[in-house]
């Protein structure tokens, strides 16, 4: 089970024997970590999220304006978005368009 928790800026896991950890954030907001581990990266309001057949979690990166990526190494990108609010544009490439508030 995975939690996204909106007021401390982390997602969280809990296991089969209900131990809970962190897996994606630090607990204070901000934007950081692309390319590195999910753990350690800063977010601010995770909301949705959803696991690819893979194992790769997207989430929303709420109030970052992006959607973000944690691989199944734990690695942290960014794959739509850049953080600023206005509206999306046709013929524009994912990691170059704004979302507000995905």
């Amino acid at each position: 089970l995975y939690i996204a928790e909106q007021t401390t800026h982390r997602i969280r896991r809990i296991d089969s024997s209900g131990i809970i950890t962190g897996y994606v954030g630090t607990g204070k907001y901000g934007f950081s970590g692309d390319g590195g581990l999910a753990a350690k990266a800063k977010i601010k309001g995770p909301f949705r999220m959803d696991f690819d057949k893979e194992g790769n979690l997207y989430f929303s990166d709420r109030d970052n304006n992006r959607i973000r990526k944690v691989d199944v190494n734990g690695v942290v990108t960014t794959i739509a978005g850049h953080g600023n609010i206005g509206w999306l544009q046709d013929g524009l490439e994912v990691r170059i368009t704004v979302h507000n508030f995905p």
